[in-house]
C-alpha cells in the first residue's frame, strides 16, 4: 500500500507520506517560516502536522486564519477529520457568529480556524488573548501586506505570544522582491522553504496540468460598436500627447492614462492654465477605456451594466457623468446594446467547450472564471439550458444594497451543490479563486486572462489538485487580453527568482538535519520506520549522481590583478569621493580596518599624521536625532488609556496600537475617534474623507464641535497625496487648514498610512502620562493656561464651566444657578428657569436671542443682559 505518516495526534492512514512536505514540517518547527509551495502539493497536510507537533510540545492552543468563509469551512472540515478520535474538536469562526456568542466559543477546543477579522475584532474587544497561541497558521500569506486583516493579526499575535511561531503558505507569494520581503516582514519569518513543480522529489506526487490558449476573433458588430469610442479616446489622448503629459509610447493603455493624470496634477501644482482641461478628459479617457475593454474582451452585457452603474450610481449628479451620459454616442450604444444579445465569441467559445467537456464525461466538474459579475450572469444564461449542463454562480459579498451578492452562508452551500453534482459547473468571481480543494473539477476556463500572477496561479490551482486537468485560456484577439496573458506569464517567470533572492537575505539558513521529526513515523507497506530515515533515504534516492571525467590538467597561473585608480574610470577633471579626507571618528566609533584589510587604491593614514584643524564633527542626520529626541524624552511608562471609538474597528489602526503596547478600550465616542486620557481628543480622517467633509460642509461643523468638547484637539490627516486632489483647488484645502490651525485653534497632523498613526497616538499617549514629571517650570506655566480659570474668552469660559459642574454630582444645578445668579438682573428663580429651558451653561451660551427671549417670564432687559454677557468678547465679535 501507499506510504502513510503517522503522528500521535493525527488520525492514522490519512496523509500520504511525502518527503518534501516532512521537511517543511522540520523546518518550519524551528522557526516561523514562509512555505512555498505549488498548488495541490500538500501545503495544508504541513499545516497539520506542524499543530499536531506544537499541541503535543506545549499546552497552547492553535490557530489557522483563512480569508473567505467557504475556505474557512473547507480547513475545519479537514481538521475534524485529521484530529478525529484525539480529543480534540476543531471550532471554526466566522463574521456570521455574533460576537456575544463568540466569547463562550473561544477557549472550548485547543483547535480553532477562523477568518482573519473576527480575531482582530475580538482580541480588539479584550474578548481574545493570543498570548497562549503557540502557533499561528496563515493560509493564502501573500495577503499578509499592508492593512489586510492576515497582516494585523499577525502585529497581535507577535506583541502577545511570549515565543510566537508562524506558519504562512501560499503557493504565490509575488514577483516583486519589496513584496516578498513585505510578507516575511509581517510575519517575521526566519526562513523560506520554497519547492518547484519540477523538483524530482515532486514531479511525482503532482498531476498534470495541460494549459491551452484558445485565441477568439471579436465580432465585426462588437468592433463596430466601439469603434466610435476607440476614436473619441484617441482624440483625447492625441491632445494630451501635444501637450507632453501622454508619454508613454505604443497602443493607449491605464498604465500611460494613470501617468498622464500625474503629470497633469503636476502641471495644477505649478498653475498652469490648461492643467484642469487635461484631468477632466484624461479622466474621461479611463473611463472610455474601461467601455471598450467591456465591449472588445467581455461582451454585450458587461458593457450594458458598466453603463448602467455610471447612471444608477452616486456619481451621476456629477458634471463630468452627466456629460458623458447625455452624449449621442453614449445615448446610441446604450440603445443598441438593450436590443441585441449577447453576441461576443467568447461566450460561444466556453459553450462549446463545456458541452464537449460534459459529452465525454458526465461527470466532470467545471469552474469558469471571469472577472465581473455581470459576465458571470450572462455566462450562467448562456449555458442554461445545453444538455447535461448545470451551471451555478458564486460570487462575493456586496458592500452594495442594489447588488446581488451572496452571504458566507450561500457561498458555502453553493460550494456543497458543486461538490455533490447538484451542479457541475461553476461560474465564479475572483471570490472562487483562492484555496477551494474540489477534487473532481478538472477543466477551468479564464474567461480572460488576467495580468497579475497570483491570480493566474490562483486561477490554476482549481484544477489538477488531485487528478490530471485543464486550463484554457480565452483571449480575445487585438485587445487587452494578449497583453495582460503576456504580464501574467513574464511575472510568473519573476515570481521564484524574487522569493529566491529574498531567501538569501534571511538571516536564518535553510534547517536540514531533521531533528523536529522524532514524533513522527511513516508506514511503508507494514513497516513502520522512522520519519528521519525516510526522508534521508529519499533524498538519497534523488541525490544527483556525479559523473568522473578524465579531464586533462590545465596549466595554472596566479597572476596578481592589475588595480586601477578609480581616476581611470570618470572624465578628466571630475572630482572623486577618494580626494575628500575622511572626518575624525567619534569616541566610541568602531574602529577603521587595517590597511591590509582595504581595497582602496589610497595609503591608509598612519597615527603620526596631524589631524587637519577646525574641521567639523560628522553630522548627524535627521532620523537619528529624532530617533534620539523620542529615546530620550519618552521614559519607559505604559501610557495613558486610549479609547477607540468602536467604529474605527476595521481602519487597522487599533490593532496596530494593540501591537504596540498600548492599553485601548473600544467605546462610542460622541465626538472624535480617540480619546487619550481625559485630556486629547483625536479625529482622524483619510485624505479622501477630509476632502470630502469639505466638499460637503461638514469640516467646520465637525470642527466646532472637537474645539468645545477636550481642553486639547487635534485633526489627523493619514494618507498622501492631499494637494493632488481634483476635486479641491489646492488653495481651498490651505485655506481649509489655516482655518483649523488659526482660526478655531486645532492642531492638524499628517501621517503616512495607518502604522504611522498608531505610532503616533502610542507616542502621544506615553508623553500624556509622563509629561508632568519631565516639564521644566516655563512649561507647566503654559500647562496652566488650558485650565478653565485661565481662559479669556467668555465662551470656552462657559463652555469649560459646564464640563467642570458635569463631573459633579448633586451640585450641578446648584453650582450652574450660581455661576448665572452672579450676571446682574438674573435672580435665583430665572436662573432656575434658565436651566431648565436650556439644561446646561453651554447650551445657554450658543442660544440665539429669540431662544433666549422665549423663556417663561424674562424681560427685555434680562434678555439684553444675558446677550451683552455671553457675546461681550464671543461669536459677534469674530
Amino acid at each position: 500500500m501507499a506510504s502513510e505518516i503517522r503522528h500521535s495526534l493525527l488520525a492514522s492512514g490519512l496523509l500520504e507520506a511525502r518527503a518534501y512536505q516532512l521537511e517543511a514540517v522540520d523546518e518550519t518547527l524551528s522557526g516561523s517560516t514562509l512555505l512555498v509551495l505549488p498548488t495541490a502539493a500538500g501545503k495544508t497536510a504541513v499545516a497539520w502536522m506542524v499543530m499536531a507537533e506544537m499541541l503535543r510540545r506545549t499546552d497552547g492552543w492553535a490557530l489557522m486564519i483563512a480569508p473567505t468563509v467557504a475556505l474557512v469551512k473547507q480547513h475545519h472540515d479537514g481538521l475534524v477529520e485529521a484530529f478525529s478520535g484525539q480529543g480534540i474538536e476543531a471550532v471554526a469562526m466566522s463574521g456570521a457568529i455574533p460576537a456575544a456568542k463568540r466569547q463562550s466559543m473561544w477557549g472550548r477546543s485547543r483547535l480553532v480556524v477562523s477568518t482573519p477579522q473576527v480575531v482582530r475584532n475580538d482580541v480588539i474587544r479584550g474578548v481574545l488573548d493570543l498570548a497562549d497561541c503557540c502557533v499561528l497558521i496563515v493560509d493564502e500569506a501573500h495577503h499578509t501586506t499592508g492593512e489586510r486583516g492576515e497582516a494585523q493579526v499577525a502585529d497581535l499575535y507577535l506583541a502577545s505570544a511570549d515565543e510566537p511561531l508562524i506558519l504562512g503558505m501560499t503557493a504565490s507569494p509575488g514577483s516583486y522582491v519589496d513584496r516578498v520581503e513585505d510578507v516575511c516582514r509581517r510575519l517575521d519569518v526566519d526562513r523560506i522553504h520554497i519547492r518547484s513543480g519540477n523538483e524530482p522529489m515532486l514531479a511525482g506526487h503532482l498531476a498534470n496540468l495541460a494549459i491551452e490558449e484558445l485565441r477568439v476573433a471579436v465580432p465585426v458588430e462588437i468592433r463596430e460598436l466601439a469603434e466610435p469610442f476607440v476614436r473619441w479616446q484617441e482624440g483625447i489622448v492625441d491632445r494630451e500627447r501635444r501637450l507632453g503629459r501622454y508619454v508613454m509610447s505604443g497602443p493607449i493603455t491605464h498604465a500611460g492614462l494613470a501617468n498622464a493624470m500625474e503629470r497633469a496634477n503636476s502641471a495644477v501644482r505649478r498653475g498652469e492654465s490648461d492643467a484642469y482641461r487635461s484631468m477632466t478628459q484624461i479622466a474621461l479617457a479611463m473611463t472610455l477605456h474601461h467601455l471598450i475593454n467591456h465591449l472588445l474582451c467581455q461582451g454585450t452585457a458587461a458593457a450594458r451594466q458598466f453603463l448602467d452603474r455610471k447612471a444608477g450610481s452616486e456619481d451621476v449628479e456629477k458634471k463630468s457623468t452627466k456629460n458623458l451620459l447625455r452624449d449621442a454616442r453614449i445615448r446610441s450604444l446604450r440603445k443598441s446594446l438593450a436590443e441585441i444579445g449577447e453576441i461576443h465569441s467568447k461566450v460561444g467559445a466556453v459553450r462549446r467547450l463545456v458541452r464537449d467537456r460534459l459529452r465525454r464525461d458526465e461527470e466532470a466538474r467545471i469552474i469558469i472564471f471571469a472577472t465581473f459579475r455581470d459576465s458571470v450572469g450572462a455566462l450562467e444564461k448562456a449555458l442554461t439550458g445545453l444538455q447535461d449542463c448545470r451551471p451555478i454562480q458564486f460570487i462575493g459579498q456586496s458592500r452594495k444594497s442594489s447588488a446581488g451578492g451572496l452571504t458566507p452562508k450561500q457561498q458555502v452551500a453553493r460550494i456543497e451543490e458543486f461538490r455533490s453534482g447538484s451542479a457541475n459547473v461553476l461560474i465564479a468571481t475572483s471570490v472562487g479563486e483562492e484555496g477551494l480543494d474540489i477534487p473532481t473539477a478538472d477543466l477551468v476556463i479564464f474567461y480572460e486572462p488576467v495580468p497579475s500572477e497570483i491570480r493566474t496561479i490562483q486561477r490554476r490551482g482549481r484544477t489538477g489538485r488531485h487528478r490530471d486537468g485543464d486550463v484554457v485560456v480565452l483571449i480575445a484577439e487585438d485587445t487587452r487580453d494578449e497583453g495582460a496573458r503576456a504580464a501574467a506569464l513574464r511575472k510568473e517567470e519573476n515570481m521564484h527568482r524574487a522569493v529566491q533572492r529574498v531567501r538569501r537575505s534571511l538571516s536564518r539558513s535553510a534547517h536540514l538535519d531533521l531533528s523536529n521529526l522524532d514524533e513522527f513515523s511513516v508506514v511503508d507497506d507494514e513497516e513502520v520506520i522512522s520519519a528521519v530515515d525516510f526522508v534521508s533515504s529519499i533524498r538519497e534516492e534523488h541525490r544527483p549522481e556525479i559523473v568522473e571525467e578524465d579531464r586533462a590538467e590545465e596549466e595554472t597561473r596566479t597572476t596578481t590583478p592589475t588595480i586601477l585608480p578609480p581616476s581611470t574610470f570618470r572624465p578628466r577633471g571630475q572630482t572623486g569621493l577618494e580626494q575628500f579626507k575622511s572626518a575624525p571618528k567619534r569616541e566610541g566609533a568602531p574602529p577603521e580596518p587595517s590597511p591590509e584589510a582595504s581595497d582602496s587604491d589610497t595609503p591608509a593614514k598612519t597615527q603620526t599624521e596631524p589631524e587637519p584643524e577646525n574641521q567639523p564633527e560628522n553630522p548627524v542626520s535627521i532620523a537619528q536625532d529624532l530617533l534620539a529626541l523620542e529615546e530620550s524624552s519618552l521614559p519607559d511608562v505604559p501610557g495613558s488609556v486610549i479609547a477607540a471609538d468602536d467604529r474605527e474597528l476595521n481602519s487597522a489602526v487599533v490593532a496596530r496600537l494593540k501591537a504596540l503596547g498600548a492599553e485601548v478600550v473600544i467605546e462610542r465616542l460622541k465626538t472624535g475617534d480617540f480619546r487619550i486620557g481625559e485630556r486629547i481628543l483625536v479625529e482622524r480622517k483619510t485624505v479622501r474623507d477630509f476632502v470630502d467633509s469639505l466638499v460637503d460642509g461638514r469640516l467646520l461643523e465637525q470642527a466646532s464641535r472637537l474645539v468645545g468638547a477636550a481642553p486639547r484637539s487635534l485633526i489627523l490627516i493619514e494618507g498622501e497625496g492631499l494637494f493632488h486632489s481634483t476635486r479641491v483647488h489646492p488653495h481651498a484645502l490651505m485655506g481649509a487648514l489655516t482655518t483649523l490651525t488659526l482660526d478655531f485653534g486645532i492642531p492638524v497632523v499628517t501621517t503616512k498610512d495607518g502604522a504611522e498613526t498608531a505610532r503616533f497616538l502610542a507616542v502621544a499617549s506615553r508623553r500624556e502620562e509622563s509629561m508632568l514629571d519631565g516639564l521644566s517650570p516655563p512649561a507647566r506655566d503654559r500647562l496652566e493656561a488650558v485650565k478653565p480659570e485661565s481662559w479669556t474668552d467668555p465662551v470656552s469660559q462657559a463652555a469649560a464651566g459646564a464640563r467642570q459642574l458635569r463631573k459633579r454630582n448633586d451640585d450641578d444645578r446648584a453650582a450652574a444657578r450660581a455661576l448665572l445668579i452672579a450676571i446682574p438682573s438674573v435672580d435665583d428663580d430665572l436662573a432656575m428657569r434658565l436651566m431648565d429651558q436650556f439644561g446646561t451653561i453651554a447650551g445657554l451660551v450658543w442660544a440665539d436671542e429669540d431662544e433666549i427671549r422665549s423663556v417663561s417670564g424674562i424681560s427685555e432687559t434680562q434678555v439684553r443682559e444675558l446677550w451683552r454677557t455671553f457675546r461681550a468678547g464671543g461669536r459677534i465679535n469674530q
